[in-house]
This record gives structure tokens, sequence and C-alpha cells, in this order.
């Protein structure tokens, strides 16, 4: 059977951080899977902000398995954090999705 809008709800998690001054980045994790949970980034250009979200929620290191970025955009505020995103131990494989300049 398809599963339906409130099933897909309880089955994913939007964590949403504001970064910068005015601008959010989303964290989606997907609960349907077993431990370690897939998650991917939206627009993560504030990293340290990011991480503190992910510990702040209990999903540290061991609970989430980081697969990617999808930038909206190419600017700064958007992408900018991409790249420190990809150093951290862990966070290395990701996959980042958007246009050639992101």
């Amino acid at each position: 059977a398809a599963s339906g809008p409130a099933e897909a709800a309880e089955a994913a998690e939007v964590l949403i951080v504001p970064t910068l001054d005015d601008n959010y980045c989303y964290i989606l994790v997907d609960r349907t899977a077993p431990p370690p949970f897939p998650l991917a980034f939206v627009d993560p250009s504030d990293p340290e902000a990011v991480f503190a979200a992910l510990e702040s929620a209990a999903l540290g290191p061991g609970a989430v398995k980081p697969v990617a970025i999808f930038t909206t955009h190419h600017h700064w505020d958007h992408a900018g954090g991409n790249a420190e995103m990809l150093k951290r131990p862990g966070f290395e494989g990701m996959r980042v999705y958007g246009g050639k300049d992101d």
C-alpha cells in the first residue's frame, strides 16, 4: 500500500536551524531506516550552527549517517558552508546537489 502524507510526515523529521542573520538550514532525518539515521542538509551556510543543532537533538556521531547536501542556489549565504561541512569527520562522504557553481 502506498503511504500518504501523514505516514511520510511521521517518518521524516525536519529540523529548522537559524543561520547567519536571516537564513535557515533544514536538516532532514529519515526515521524509517534503522540507526544510524540517514540525513541530508538544505543550505548549511553556517556549519557550527548546524552541528550545534545536531548535538542538541541528540543526532551526533553514530546516531546519523549524513548522505547529502542540497543547495538551493550558489550565493554564499546558502552554499558557503558546503566545503566546511564536508571536512567534518563522518560527513566527508556526502554528495552535494545543486547548480554547477554550488
